[in-house]
């Protein structure tokens, strides 16, 4: 395993807004906002269009943005567009100063529940500075100018869609923004901007023509004689369109209150990490327990090989969770309690949450960074969780829950578990 100056380096990956309860904390956002965008190069099309969209990034800051890496997952909606080639998309296209050949930018394609996903990363391992055009102050570094065009991708429009508006046709799914602070990496918060299109159905112009003025009028011409009416052929009867099964967040009515966690939860149950607890119910507000806590963080982490020396007294073979939690445990990742039990029915708290993350990372090679506690009640938490908490926080995964308490002995709902568990999983997907 490498050491976090490298390991950290490479993560290279994406992010949605991570906000309320257990968010990512802004780095910038006090002085303005961060946004990935697709500009697409029309909104309006007909059936068979080819358009290009510029996928971009621009600030609303004060001064430079420094950065060290960025990743963008992009999905469009495959019942309008034809399939995307990588031949369909174009890296660093220039345009006066935008230059991104220093980022090392790189794509691919792949598919994430039936879906096609494009994906945009760029290997730079030092921090840049973005300015403004207006700014034009040596820094002393790589320097950009804003916005910055990652990439141009060409989307076929289908030559059967039906006419309709399409929200998010072309949409961020996950992205991300990080900069380099020594051997740590802070993770900036972001915005996205989708984008929507429209397929009109295409008229040519021309009408009757009438008499132009002066002269004399012209003779009268025939009549023609009358052609006999052709028989109508008959309508043939139109194929029903299926309905789509739903998928991901889609398959759940009860995260309408939960829209912080909708995206990781749609990526989570797409990627086979969690489920939920009926075809239709998700339970956010649910308590978690150890052991399904434990289920997830073996499933996002990777860990494989299970401790047949190691046991729990309240762990037998013959329960769903006995695998996953040896899993774990032959990684470092849990330890149990005094007198030899793991207690896999009770539900975790927040600072044993913050605990198994630290661990499951470096049990991946990912090191994580030492943070300063800030929380108000730290007081509160265990001598053995500070560190973890505090390691967290500096990452950007973890927040309070208000008037700056994290709240350590709090138990973890299943949203916020999808929240914490979605960056990790970005993060190890890609390292």
């Amino acid at each position: 395993m490498k050491m976090i100056a490298a390991k950290m380096k490479r993560i290279i990956g994406v992010l949605l807004i991570m906000s309320m309860i257990i968010c990512i904390i802004p780095v910038y956002g006090a002085s303005g906002d961060i946004v990935f965008s697709i500009k697409p190069s029309k909104s309006r099309v007909n059936r068979g269009d080819v358009i290009s969209a510029n996928v971009e990034l621009s600030f609303d800051l004060a001064g430079p943005l420094t950065m060290g890496n960025l990743s963008v997952f992009i999905k469009y909606n495959q019942n309008l567009f034809e399939e995307v080639t990588e031949d369909d998309i174009t890296l660093d296209p220039p345009a006066d100063k935008n230059d991104l050949r220093g980022l090392g930018l790189r794509k691919s394609l792949d598919t994430e529940g039936g879906e096609s996903i494009i994906r945009i990363v760029s290997t730079q391992t030092n921090n840049i500075d973005i300015v403004t055009n207006e700014d034009l102050e040596d820094l002393g570094n790589f320097k950009f100018y804003q916005p910055l065009v990652i990439a141009k991708i060409n989307f076929r429009v289908k030559n059967n869609v039906p006419y309709n508006a399409y929200e998010k046709a072309i949409k961020f799914i996950d992205y991300m923004l990080i900069k380099y602070e020594g051997d740590d990496t802070v993770i900036i918060n972001t915005k996205a901007s989708d984008a929507n299109i429209t397929v009109s159905e295409s008229t040519t112009g021309g009408g009757p023509v009438g008499p132009s003025g002066g002269g004399q009028p012209s003779s009268p011409s025939p009549s023609p004689s009358v052609s006999p009416s052709p028989t109508p052929s008959a309508t043939p009867t139109p194929t029903p369109t299926p309905t789509p099964t739903a998928v991901g967040a889609e398959m759940f009515t009860d995260i309408a209150g939960v829209p912080w966690a909708r995206e990781a939860i749609d990526a989570l149950v797409k990627a086979g990490i969690i489920n939920g607890t009926t075809p239709t119910t998700f339970e956010p507000d649910r308590n978690i327990t150890r052991a399904e806590f434990c289920k997830l963080v073996v499933a996002t982490f990777g860990v494989e090989a299970v401790d047949a020396s190691m046991s729990f007294k309240d762990v037998p073979q013959s329960q769903w969770y006995y695998d996953f939690v040896m899993k774990a445990a032959k990684a470092g990742v849990v330890n149990g309690y005094p007198g030899g039990i793991f207690m896999p029915d009770a539900s975790i708290t927040r600072e044993e949450m913050a605990a198994m993350m630290v661990r499951a990372f470096n049990a991946a090679g990912v090191g994580v960074p030492d943070g300063q506690m800030t929380f108000a009640d730290s007081a509160d938490m265990g001598d053995w969780a500070v560190g973890y908490i505090a390691s967290l926080a500096k990452m950007g995964i973890v927040n309070g829950r208000g008037d700056n308490k994290f709240e350590p002995k709090g138990t973890l709902t299943r949203a916020e578990a999808a929240k914490v568990l979605y960056l990790a999983y970005i993060i190890i997907k890609i390292k």
